[in-house]
């Protein structure tokens, strides 16, 4: 375990924002980009892009070496995000992942589990996908990231599906009774629900739905479009490729978080990784008020209640090589959230190509400090 330096530890907002104010061009060119929508460069040398998706936004910095015609890029990323929103949208009846879920819960209500014929996501290569990667990350994180929890988000006043008042004992106990991945028993191509089901699961992938969409696309305008060098981003979760413009290693803003909505967003640090991807996750963004005080909107789903251990948010590098690094961040750092920062920090140091930076706070949200993976500290950019 390392600790972050005296001049970024037990700083607050001000001071730690300005050490690194002066290198964010990038982060600062694209809130200008999320906010105007669908701006682009005149310059024929680059590709500014951006639109919206999943009730946020996207964004693409290209220097465009190959002369790629915006339009074009414009349209393949959008076809990409819908493909991905008709797969794993949580909100629409019509989703692949909706239709799963009819699945599975009529292979639970009927008589013995159905006819013999397990719940099969081989037709959907996206879906599998999700499944493979979940099925990995609910393994390496001992249940700390499962997707069926969405009963219980639903239940503390999130989703598509909110109630309106904190769960009682009783509406906590039926919701938990609804989670447990390693209960449907995905074998890698199906899924056959063991036995003790008696309500189907509430699957919520929103915690990697993101970062699949950045993998999707990412993929898109590698192999189909030959784009090496990008900045691609979709709802603050980040791929990297190649150079940025000018030459050189892009960088990545890691906000520092607020305390009150409201609040003016500043950047905690920049970090340099090189080609991967980064994700962030914290409970200053999504929360609502409660009898019992600050909800958010993150919940364990080994405890059924919002996670609570003084972490404001977790910021995940993947450079690995393996596929799909963006959803892996994405959910990992959901994960470190709940995990805590000793659990996490066991997992991530036993991850190869895994650094994580968590920015700790106190009661009163008027003061944090930051703890950080053994790697962290040599991704972070030197000031300008």
């Amino acid at each position: 375990m390392t600790e972050s330096d005296t001049e970024r530890e037990a700083v607050g907002l001000p001071a730690a924002s300005r050490r690194f104010w002066g290198v964010l061009a990038v982060a600062l060119v694209f809130g200008v980009l999320v906010w105007q929508g669908r701006q682009r460069s005149t310059d024929a040398e680059a590709l500014r892009l951006a639109g919206p998706i999943f009730g946020t936004t996207w964004s693409l910095l290209s220097p465009n070496p190959g002369g790629l015609e915006a339009d074009a890029v414009q349209v393949l990323i959008e076809e990409t995000l819908a493909q991905v929103d008709a797969c794993a949208s949580h909100w629409r009846e019509d989703s692949k992942l909706a239709l799963l879920q009819r699945e599975l819960d009529a292979w639970i209500r009927s008589d013995r589990f159905g006819p013999g014929v397990p719940v099969s996501v081989e037709n959907s290569p996206m879906l599998l996908d999700l499944a493979t990667l979940t099925e990995e990350l609910v393994r390496a994180t001992g249940g700390a990231f499962d997707p069926t929890v969405g009963a219980l988000v639903g239940a503390w006043g999130f989703g598509p599906d909110a109630a309106l008042d904190e769960p009682t004992a009783s509406e906590l106990e039926q919701a938990l009774a609804r989670v447990g991945w390693e209960r449907l028993g995905f074998d890698g191509e199906r899924f056959w629900p063991g036995s003790d089901w008696t309500e189907g699961p509430e699957l919520d992938f929103s915690a990697i739905a993101k970062g699949l969409a950045v993998d999707a696309v990412a993929t898109a305008l590698e192999d189909d479009l030959g784009l090496r060098d990008y900045f691609l981003e979709v709802g603050g979760e980040v791929r990297l490729g190649g150079e940025r413009l000018g030459g050189g290693a892009w960088r990545v803003g890691v906000e520092a978080p607020t305390a009150a909505p409201g609040d003016v967003r500043e950047a905690w640090l920049a970090i340099e990784p090189g080609r991967g991807a980064v994700a962030t996750s914290g409970d200053y963004r999504a929360w609502r008020a409660s009898d019992s005080g600050r909800v958010g909107h993150v919940i364990d789903p080994r405890t059924g209640r919002p996670f609570s251990n003084g972490i404001a948010s977790v910021t995940v590098v993947d450079r690995s090589s393996g596929g799909f690094p963006c959803a892996r961040a994405d959910g990992l750092a959901t994960a470190l959230l709940v995990m805590g920062v000793e659990e996490g920090l066991v997992l991530v140091e036993s991850m190869s190509g895994i650094e994580a930076l968590w920015i700790l706070t106190n009661d009163q949200r008027d003061r944090f400090d930051t703890s950080e993976s053994s790697g962290f500290e040599a991704l972070v950019a030197p000031s300008r």
